[in-house]
């Protein structure tokens, strides 16, 4: 396996519950070196997994990218009580999806790590609120994915549909090459 299937293969694990449709985007800390990997492998990479990707932070060692569908995401983050939560922390003037990843990009040059990255990963918003209101009354529950506030319910079924698709990822990359998976067969994971 070259290194370039090796890093892609990470990286559809990862992002698998995005890719069946039920989480809008995946934050991933790259080191340099898989970063330049997938800059050199983005041609393969959307038009084999067809989504986008953007550097949301360039770090000494390591790199955050945002991998997202540009519509799926643009929907998500535009529903009205998302849409106000982010005007809260300057996202006043976005109408499109890039204009949200420009404003969470200068979040994080501005405020080091941006908690309402959250709503764009997909966490429930209590959660999200709890972590930036709340913090030290988070639920804790081994393995999990995120703080949990208030009712941890929801927030662990979520996880848990997470876990199951990316295990499901997994799966499929142990028996084909990732140019072979179709990527539908995730959506029934549920």
């Amino acid at each position: 396996m070259s290194s370039r299937e090796c890093i892609v293969g990470k990286i559809a694990i990862k992002i698998a519950p995005m890719l069946a449709n039920k989480k809008p985007a995946v934050l991933i800390a790259l080191k340099n070196e898989d970063f330049d990997i997938l800059i050199n492998s983005e041609k393969f990479i959307r038009e084999i997994l067809k989504i986008d990707f953007r550097l949301i932070h360039k770090g000494k060692n390591r790199n955050q990218v945002l991998f997202y569908k540009p519509k799926e995401l643009n929907d998500f983050i535009s529903e009205k009580w998302r849409n106000r939560y982010l005007k809260r922390f300057g996202y006043n003037n976005c109408q499109k999806v890039e204009d949200y990843l420009l404003e969470l990009s200068n979040n994080f040059k501005s405020n080091n790590f941006p908690h309402e990255i959250g709503l764009f990963l997909g966490y429930p918003l209590k959660d999200v609120v709890g972590f930036i209101e709340c913090k030290d009354k988070a639920k804790k529950i081994d393995g999990s994915m995120w703080k949990i506030y208030g009712c941890p319910k929801t927030s662990i079924a979520l996880m848990e549909l997470y876990k199951r698709i990316s295990d499901e990822m997994k799966n499929l990359l142990n028996k084909n090459k990732i140019t072979n998976i179709n990527l539908t067969i995730l959506q029934s994971v549920g």
